[in-house]
């Protein structure tokens, strides 16, 4: 878990009706939206194939999520990119009208 609060925290979660003992940083209410949001991937991914074992849902859940996270990282990056450009041009475009104003 991240670096909230630098606070170790030991919760008791539940995902897919699993009961889990996590020593984690980070305050409780944070700790268990992250299970939440877990054990809900896992829920939804069971709803579309009952059949998967309780491993290959974590597997997929996990996959699931990773993609979610390297698509709004390649976002960011691309959104980081596009306002340092604007800076750029803004910054430019202010010494321009400063030079034409001296």
């Amino acid at each position: 878990m991240s670096d909230q609060n630098n606070v170790q925290n030991s919760v008791n979660i539940v995902i897919h009706g699993q009961q889990y003992p996590i020593s984690a940083n980070g305050d409780e209410a944070y700790i268990r939206e992250v299970a939440a949001y877990v054990d809900d991937r896992m829920s939804k991914l069971k709803d579309k194939a009952p059949s998967n074992t309780l491993v290959r849902l974590a597997v997929l859940a996990a996959l699931n999520i990773t993609d979610e996270l390297f698509t709004l990282r390649k976002d960011n990056k691309s959104l980081i990119k596009r306002l340092e450009e604007k800076t750029t041009r803004m910054s430019n475009n202010l010494e321009e009208a400063l030079v034409d104003n001296s």
